[in-house]
């Protein structure tokens, strides 16, 4: 199982709560791999080797050790920040044929796209709808205030929602769509401003949102690194196309991306193919399906 979505929207932390919650399901436990400073792909099976313990055994590989190891546990390997190493994505495909028993989740900014593999895709927080805006009680009910507020409170003793807050509170988790590393950077700033100083200065929220903990990934510390780290995962054909994309305001269809990106010219990939690549990564979202074609767009 891949979960997979956007950076900072909640993949490590689901897979952690996930873990905990099916301690008990496996005989042999669960093993908890980071790879957030593993880049390369060949570094990934020792990883494994390595997290659960195993010693070197004469002449075999890191991979025949860990076949040989987990041909018959019962046991679930969570590996964390994939997506940096999907060429040993194979090895998983290898590792699940020869051990019967064993069952890995990943977390991904992108999927596998291997045998054997279901994705679920995470999603942001709930939002508030400001239309309809809700009674106090039920607005603190809605995930993405619910976390925003947890999180100021942690740098803010005592700060709360109240009626003279709720509309500023309500517009930044709207303006920052219910990502929550995005919602996070944003309360770490709630000793200095108040909500609503916070909301007017959210029209930059590059330059805006800072300040993550010392403990997070480098790239989890502010939005530039965050989105540095997006184009990171894309090759230049892919980085175009996700440049030129920008054009749409509102979302878009893919029949409408092709006209576009038809008479600009000058693509070495089908829009096709980029598009499913960029979805494949996270970069672009789409809607639901049903009788219409699906509209894509950007967070």
């Amino acid at each position: 199982m891949t979960i997979t979505g956007t950076g900072g929207i909640g993949k490590t932390h689901l897979a952690l709560a996930l873990g905990n919650e099916l301690q008990e399901t496996f005989a042999e436990g669960i093993s908890f791999v980071s790879l957030a400073t593993t880049y390369d792909s060949e570094l990934v099976i020792p990883a494994i080797v390595h997290a659960l313990g195993l010693k070197e055994m004469g002449n075999y590989s890191p991979m025949q050790l860990l076949k040989t190891f987990l041909h018959d546990k019962h046991l679930l390997i969570v590996l964390d920040n994939f997506e940096q190493v999907l060429q040993a994505a194979p090895h998983l495909s290898d590792l699940l044929s020869s051990c019967t028993q064993l069952k890995i989740l990943v977390t991904s900014r992108a999927v596998l796209r291997v045998w054997g593999e279901y994705t679920f895709r995470v999603q942001p927080l709930e939002i508030p709808d400001l239309q309809q805006f809700p009674e106090l009680e039920s607005l603190s009910q809605i995930s993405s205030i619910a976390l925003f507020v947890q999180r100021a409170e942690a740098i803010l003793p005592g700060f709360q929602l109240t009626d003279e807050n709720a509309r500023d509170v309500a517009e930044i988790c709207n303006r920052l769509e219910g990502v929550p590393l995005a919602l996070e950077l944003a309360a770490a700033h709630c000793n200095v401003l108040s909500p609503h100083a916070l909301l007017s200065r959210l029209e930059h929220p590059i330059e805006m949102l800072t300040g993550g903990r010392r403990d997070a990934p480098l790239r989890h510390q502010t939005l530039s690194n965050l989105l540095s780290w997006n184009d990171d995962l894309l090759t230049p054909s892919e980085h175009m196309l996700f440049r030129r994309l920008a054009i749409f305001d509102g979302g878009f269809s893919l029949q409408a991306a092709e006209v576009i990106m038809k008479v600009v010219g000058d693509m070495s990939i089908s829009v096709r193919d980029g598009i499913t690549a960029l979805i494949d990564r996270s970069m672009v979202q789409q809607t639901a399906y049903g009788k219409e074609e699906p509209r894509l767009y950007f967070l």
